[in-house]
């Protein structure tokens, strides 16, 4: 090229750049061969002062129009061409075609561009999972350089286990040539960790073939959570629609379809659109008209909410009433798009309502026409309402009775402060009025009505009823005085009284009843039961037996003795009397009332004459035996002294009428024994004694030990006995009394120093009737000892002493100290 920039020498590879043969170069400048812009530019005046100062050019840019007319990018490098004088006289240089070059350049620029300009975060990773490329979304997302990413592989970025577990199959996916889409929560450096919706796009070579991915990927974290939030509240208004037990259904205004319904409506949405009326009326059209006005249409006019009585067709075709409330849903222009609507089953509510007005037109039949005096009060005590009957007691018309007069008016003086009183606790709801109670009224003639008087509350309203218990009340008061009568006769008697309740199997027992046998009034239940627990075991069988035939009809009356439970565990002995005194149509029992007597004292008495007169028959047989003996003797000697007139007979008849006489006289010292029935007492045992055994002054006596016993006067004869068989029989000069407590009774342990008594006949001394030796006479004595012992609780026994004589052991009952267990 010379210094005028037209070709000197050219190569034939400028056909190929061109398309221009060497021949056609030659000579013409090399701006013929710029594009028209080119040529237009300043890029021509340039080139001549390039030119013109012989400095060449390294890779210069240019534009040339091929023959065919495309445009040719060339890259450009030229060298000053000096003569042999050092004189610049052109350039030498070389066109290097970079069209493809450039225009890849510029596509890839273009694509940076569009990579950098996009939202997403962006990169592209060839088939070994190394990144070339990443747009600055992507570094901003991980904190890092440019440098820190491309070139490196996922796994050093995001890490090997969330690669493997998450990523690498996926690119493996889009490598493969398929187009993959997914979202996952990631940890980033720099945002934290986010919700990302990824798509990796499989990108080719010039071969066609899959040289890696392109990976976009868009941070939807906030819709992520709106789409949680919706979902949430979605799941939410199921939730309270569904806690809903009435059908209700979410509609859309503009074509009256059910969008959500909840499962208390009998409605199936499908996927063919359900309208309201079709569902609930099985209409093709809306509701109209003034029976079934369309709540949706009222709502959407009125933008309010409304209230409407529908009758709807179940599932089982049958009609049902529905109360159907409706609520708008607004726009953001606040147009009605949706309605709330549920409906209340009222079917059953209308029923009642209707059965409720038939009741109170029952209620105002049967107010008026009640055989008992009701009015209705106010909270201020005026009547507003009264029947024909209260008008009647009171004397009054209801006209001059109703809204006129107040129910204080009609009260007798001494009563109203009480009621009034009551009146006031049910207004203030503070105490517990009673709902039933006794009054007077004074009616128009000044009579004086004694009522029962009923009161309940309706509101603030009283509705009272009066019962005329005049007369009942007159009965009352002489039944009261005759109870009176009767408890004051039983109380003179000191009986007690029960009551026998045949159908319940309850039992009333008067306050006397428990008094008799030491409980307090009411203290047991008034139950058969405990009546029968508390009579002697022995006893209770035959106790029933006698109620039971008299209950049969087999005995007129119940009468009975039994012995019954004290309080204190002491048994005491009742008369039982009673009688069945009222019974059904079928004359089946139904009240048995008797009483108690306490006839304790005289079984007492009776026992004690029982034992007296066992005591007169044992004294009987042996007086009876032992005069029987001397008689028998007298009368033989009489017959002989007849037959001999032997005076030796006349002394033996006088010494067994002497003794005849003795033996009377030794007998008559026992009539205690049956006499006594005083009862058993508490003795000093010790001091006793020492009393006693001052009448025997020829007897050496001594007395250790203390002790009290239970026993009576008849104490003294056993002592007596047993000292005068000692002295008499086994020749005795001395005797030991030894006192002593063993557990629960007292030993008195008498020991004396005669002859003894022989083994042979120790378990015989106290037979009735034994004697043994010369002085044996009849036994009696010791005979009498036994049974004494025995009535007072004790015993006796006999052993030897030692080195002589014998010991008779007493043992009586002791008494207990209050300290002892």
């Amino acid at each position: 090229m010379d210094l005028e920039g037209n070709h000197t020498y050219s190569n034939s590879e400028v056909e190929t750049i061109l398309g221009y043969k060497v021949d056609e170069v030659i000579g013409k400048s090399v701006t013929e061969f710029w594009t028209d812009s080119d040529k237009k530019n300043n890029s021509v005046k340039i080139l001549k002062q390039t030119l013109a100062e012989g400095t060449g050019w390294k890779n210069a840019v240019g534009r040339f129009q091929h023959k065919n007319g495309t445009i040719i990018t060339t890259e450009s490098s030229a060298s000053p061409r000096f003569d042999s004088d050092g004189k610049l006289i052109g350039y030498r240089g070389v066109d290097h075609d970079i069209t493809e070059r450039k225009k890849a350049d510029e596509a890839l620029s273009q694509f940076k561009k569009i990579v950098e300009s996009t939202s997403g975060h962006m990169a592209f990773i060839d088939t070994n999972y190394v990144y070339l490329e990443v747009n600055n979304s992507y570094l901003k997302a991980h904190k890092k350089k440019r440098e820190e990413i491309v070139g490196h592989t996922i796994a050093e970025l995001m890490g090997n286990e969330v690669f493997k577990s998450t990523i690498k199959e996926k690119i493996d996916a889009c490598i493969s040539g398929k187009t993959v889409k997914y979202g996952d929560w990631f940890d980033f450096a720099g945002t934290g960790r986010r919700y990302m919706e990824v798509s990796y796009y499989p990108y080719y070579n010039e071969d066609n073939k899959i040289s890696g991915v392109i990976v976009d990927s868009h941070d939807i974290t906030e819709r992520k959570k709106a789409e949680n939030k919706i979902r949430q509240q979605h799941e939410f208004l199921k939730s309270v629609m569904e806690s809903i037990s009435s059908p209700l259904h979410i509609i859309n205004v503009k074509d009256y379809t059910i969008a959500m319904a909840n499962s208390a409506s009998s409605i199936k949405l499908t996927s063919k659109k359900t309208t309201c009326y079709k569902a609930t009326h099985y209409n093709d059209e809306p509701c109209s008209g003034k029976d079934h006005p369309c709540p949706l249409q009222i709502v959407r006019e009125t933008k309010k909410p409304v209230v409407v009585e529908h009758i709807h067709i179940d599932e089982k075709g049958k009609k049902r009433i529905f109360e159907v409330h409706s609520y708008p849903i607004f726009d953001e222009e606040g147009n009605v798009t949706k309605l709330i609507e549920y409906s209340l089953d009222i079917t059953e509510s209308k029923k009642a309502e209707e059965k409720l007005k038939e009741s109170e037109a029952n209620l105002r039949a049967i107010f008026e026409n009640k055989g008992t005096a009701t009015g209705i009060f106010r909270e201020d005590k005026i009547i507003t309402k009264c029947n024909a009957k209260f008008a009647e007691m009171c004397g009054y018309s209801k006209q001059e009775i109703e809204g006129k007069m107040y129910w204080s008016d009609f009260i007798v003086k001494e009563d109203l402060e009480r009621l009034l009183k009551y009146n006031h606790q049910r207004t203030t709801k503070t105490g517990n009025p009673p709902t039933q109670y006794e009054c007077r009224i004074i009616n128009k003639n000044g009579n004086k009505i004694v009522c029962l008087l009923n009161v309940g509350l309706v509101g603030k309203n009283r509705i009272v009823s009066l019962i005329d218990i005049t007369e009942s009340k007159k009965i009352e008061e002489e039944l009261k005085a005759s109870e009176d009568r009767l408890s004051k006769t039983l109380l003179a008697a000191n009986d007690g009284m029960w009551d026998w309740n045949l159908i319940t199997n309850k039992v009333y027992f008067d306050p006397r009843y428990y008094e008799m046998a030491g409980y307090a009034v009411d203290e047991f239940p008034h139950e058969l039961e405990e009546f029968q627990k508390r009579i002697h075991p022995d006893d209770v069988e035959n106790v029933m037996f006698q109620a039971q035939q008299h209950l049969e009809g087999k005995i007129d009356r119940f009468r009975v003795e039994f012995r019954f439970k004290k309080k204190n565990g002491d048994w005491f002995w009742v008369m039982g009397r009673g009688l069945i005194v009222e019974r059904d149509k079928n004359n089946k029992p139904l009240r048995f009332i008797g009483t108690h007597s306490d006839i304790t004292e005289r079984k007492q008495a009776e026992e004690e004459l029982k034992i007296s007169r066992e005591r007169l028959k044992i004294l009987n047989k042996i007086i009876r035996h032992d005069l029987s003996n001397d008689f028998s003797v007298i009368k033989s000697a009489i017959n002989i002294f007849r037959r001999n007139s032997n005076a030796d007979m006349l002394d033996e008849i006088d010494k067994r009428v002497i003794k005849s006489m003795k033996t009377i006289k030794n007998y008559k010292k026992y009539e205690n024994f049956i006499d006594t029935n005083t009862g058993l007492k508490e003795i000093e045992i010790s001091k006793f004694l020492n009393n006693f055994i001052t009448g025997f002054p020829h007897i050496k006596f001594s007395l250790t030990g203390e002790g009290r016993v239970y026993a009576d006067d008849a104490l003294n004869s056993v002592f007596s006995n047993l000292v005068s068989n000692s002295v008499k029989h086994g020749n005795s000069t001395r005797i030991d009394i030894e006192i002593s407590e063993e557990d629960d009774m007292c030993r008195i342990k008498f020991a004396d120093n005669g002859i003894g008594i022989p083994d042979k006949i120790k378990n015989k001394i106290f037979d009735e009737g034994f004697f043994f030796g010369k002085t044996g006479n009849t036994g009696i004595g010791l005979h009498i000892v036994r049974k004494t012992i025995e009535q007072l609780g004790g015993t006796v026994s006999v052993e030897d002493n030692q080195p002589e004589g014998a010991i008779f052991n007493i043992y009586l009952r002791r008494v207990i100290g209050e300290n002892e267990n």
